[in-house]
């Protein structure tokens, strides 16, 4: 019998493989938003953590499950988030996804009770009555545009297990329509320097709307929650 092979984790930056296929100026960004299902999978070819740059920026990712683990779950090491979601901090607000350190674990602690095993439990059982939902109205024959079908039952599974309702027609479309836009903003800011976001470029200014669009969508969610008592 063979011993267990011990994973010893890169020393440093430098011993770390950069990902093939970085354009000149732009980095990765251009495969990347070709071929994102392909691109980041394909980087655990070159080793559990590698790099890829977005224009001058490197960006570390962690291709193997144990090196996820040690980040994402609390233990000697603080991890923090770095300057890609500094950016996305005035679309995403200081929630766990961008903040770092006490804050970050002040938050774990204030959702943990959302996620026990028995919220867990319910939470299936909600997405599970809403895909059977969305199948039962289905009609054979009919034709489909699977990203927003997949999306209105992401939204309807989503606004259920947190507020025990259905979001209505128009929030419900008022989120599908601009989450596109945000998704494809947020990733553009990560690689753009701060100062464009502030120049009124039509891709800019259809950010900003989207994002006020959102907002009141989701106020309007909170609102109606409440008023529900």
């Amino acid at each position: 019998m063979s011993a267990p092979v011990t994973r010893q984790p890169p020393a440093g930056p430098e011993n770390i493989r950069e990902v093939p296929g970085a354009w000149p100026v732009l980095g990765h960004i251009v495969p990347m938003l070709r071929r994102p299902l392909e691109f980041l999978p394909a980087g655990a070819r070159y080793g559990d953590v590698v790099k890829v740059r977005f224009g001058r920026l490197p960006v570390y990712v962690l291709t193997h499950p144990d090196a996820v683990r040690e980040v994402l779950v609390p233990g000697d090491l603080d991890y923090k988030r770095g300057r890609i979601f500094e950016k996305l901090e005035p679309g995403l607000g200081r929630g766990l996804a961008t903040v770092s350190g006490a804050e970050h674990r002040r938050l774990r602690r204030l959702l943990q009770p959302v996620f026990t095993r028995e919220r867990l439990v319910g939470y299936a059982s909600v997405m599970r009555d809403a895909a059977e939902g969305t199948a039962a109205s289905w009609q054979d024959g009919q034709t489909l545009e699977a990203d927003v079908a997949m999306n209105e039952l992401a939204l309807t599974a989503l606004t259920r297990s947190l507020f025990r309702f259905t979001a209505g027609a128009d929030t419900s479309r008022a989120i599908q329509n601009g989450m596109g836009c945000l998704c494809h903003g947020l990733l553009m800011r990560t690689v753009l320097p701060s100062v464009w976001t502030r120049v009124p470029t039509p891709g800019n200014v259809r950010f900003d709307r989207a994002m006020a669009t959102m907002h009141r969508a989701v106020g309007d969610l909170i609102g109606t929650y409440r008023d529900a008592g």
